[in-house]
């Protein structure tokens, strides 16, 4: 069945389309404009949505990807130099070819490296290590009891995180291990919008990752900071998260592919209007 947004949501996206030169686009990857799948080097991003992004960019004045990849890894999925990258939850950005790292996790890399083999070793063959620079993720999907191994997972990496100041964040059949500070998707689209003077916003994402972005921008909404709406993919692993958080709900990348098409119709509208 095809996808049909509510009335409520045209109106929203209209009011963005229509005012482009304000207005930032971010985005997740996985399970967003992509599907989910069983290792990260497994999922592709659809040629339409790729396509769609780069012609949004030509319009809006940000067009962002907000990943727990990191950037390479990101520019890799979507290859269009004219998006604005946070990788690593909003600790490097990649900008018109160019990577900078935070400065508060510029050092992290080296210790990275140093503990990545110790853990592998640790958490066992069910497990996939993903070593990002900036972190590392411990996958579980193709685990055979996925809840076993999660749990496993956790009683192995909360005290390895508390003795070496690092944090765990959990997110769709993944653990990520990483530096203790307080950026993540929240505190990168905030920067997005601040850097480029825009108060005008719409969210896109799926993980528990993507819920300090959807939170940020309600606290924005509330201080007359920014305005926007945030939409959210639901799945059976994150579905009730989600579903608090977001302002709006769709069932998959499907039915994300299908607004930005809508997005980019309205905008050329507007345009064609003016």
């Amino acid at each position: 069945m095809t996808f049909q947004p509510s009335p409520d949501l045209q109106a929203q996206l209209r009011e963005l389309a229509s005012h482009p030169d304000e207005t930032a686009i971010v985005s997740d990857i996985d399970g967003t404009i992509c599907r989910i799948a069983p290792s990260p080097d497994e999922a592709f991003v659809p040629e339409e949505a790729t396509r769609l992004l780069a012609q949004l960019a030509s319009h809006f004045s940000v067009v962002a990807l907000l990943s727990g990849r990191c950037v390479s890894d990101m520019f890799r999925m979507v290859p269009v130099e004219r998006l604005l990258m946070a990788g690593n939850h909003g600790m490097e950005w990649l900008c018109a070819g160019e990577r900078t790292v935070s400065e508060q996790v510029a050092s992290e890399p080296e210790r990275m490296e140093r503990i990545v083999d110790e853990l592998r070793e640790r958490v066992g063959p069910d497990v996939l290590v993903e070593p990002k620079g900036l972190s590392i993720s411990f996958h579980y999907r193709s685990a055979p009891d996925v809840e076993k191994v999660r749990q496993r997972l956790i009683s192995i990496l909360e005290p390895f995180a508390r003795s070496r100041a690092l944090r765990l964040q959990q997110g769709r059949m993944v653990v990520d291990l990483r530096p203790d500070c307080p950026l993540d998707k929240g505190t990168a689209l905030e920067e997005i919008l601040r850097a480029h003077g825009l108060r005008r916003v719409l969210v896109l994402g799926d993980d528990l990752t993507d819920v300090s972005a959807f939170r940020r921008l309600r606290e924005l909404r509330r201080s007359g900071g920014a305005s926007g709406v945030a939409i959210g993919v639901v799945s059976a692993e994150t579905k009730d998260r989600i579903a608090r958080e977001a302002d709006y709900l769709v069932s998959g990348p499907d039915d994300i592919i299908f607004l930005l098409r809508e997005l980019l119709d309205l905008v050329a509208l507007a345009k064609s209007s003016s």
